[in-house]
């Protein structure tokens, strides 16, 4: 029996749990960043008149498909449990949040296109419960302050009578800053519990 190594195995256990409890944000980083750019690249389109008004909607089937596939990639880290984890409670609010996106995608493009206003006021609202949650379940108590930049983000598209190409401006910072950035931020967290 060797103390210095039993302690040495104690705390990379113990390393290994907390990185197998964190939140990786990687998922947040691409759809955040892709979103982002996606937005801002809709916003010069038509400041530059590179394409027609009407692809002001296409980052609304965007968020759905890059939402998935950031929780598909994320499914990696999934480990059968009773246990409910921050990283358990993220991808249980990330899924709802890409079934009322959908089901609100789904049921508005049944009548046309979707409104690209209305669609902003749910991400908003649905991303603001979503780090909400986060926030208060998972421990990382700095979320509440994402959440009520969806919040703030939430009033000011409520309050418009329509979306103008100024918004895909808003939106792309919204997305950069509300969702790559704690993204990096959660990542960076991760990686440090596990070294």
């Amino acid at each position: 029996m060797d103390p210095k190594a039993d302690l040495q195995l104690i705390e990379a256990m113990m390393a290994k749990g907390r990185a197998a409890v964190g939140i990786e944000g990687a998922s947040l980083m691409l759809w955040g960043g892709a979103l982002s750019v996606l937005t801002g690249g809709q916003y010069l389109a038509e400041i530059y008149d590179l394409g027609r008004s009407h692809w002001l909607w296409l980052w609304q089937p965007c968020v759905l498909g890059l939402l998935g596939l950031g929780l598909f990639l994320n499914s990696r880290y999934r480990r059968r449990s009773d246990i409910i984890t921050p990283a358990r409670l993220y991808r249980v609010n990330f899924s709802a949040a890409l079934l009322t996106i959908a089901v609100f995608l789904i049921a508005q493009g049944l009548y046309g296109r979707p409104d690209p206003l209305a669609s902003l006021v749910i991400v908003c609202a649905t991303l603001c419960v979503v780090f909400a949650n986060l926030a208060s379940g998972g421990g990382y108590r700095w979320l509440y302050g994402i959440a009520a930049g969806w919040l703030a983000l939430l009033a000011y598209f409520s309050a418009r009578p329509q979306i103008h190409i100024e918004d895909m401006l808003v939106l792309a910072a919204a997305f950069a800053g509300l969702l790559f950035a704690p993204g990096l931020a959660l990542t960076l967290l991760h990686k440090r519990a596990g070294a």
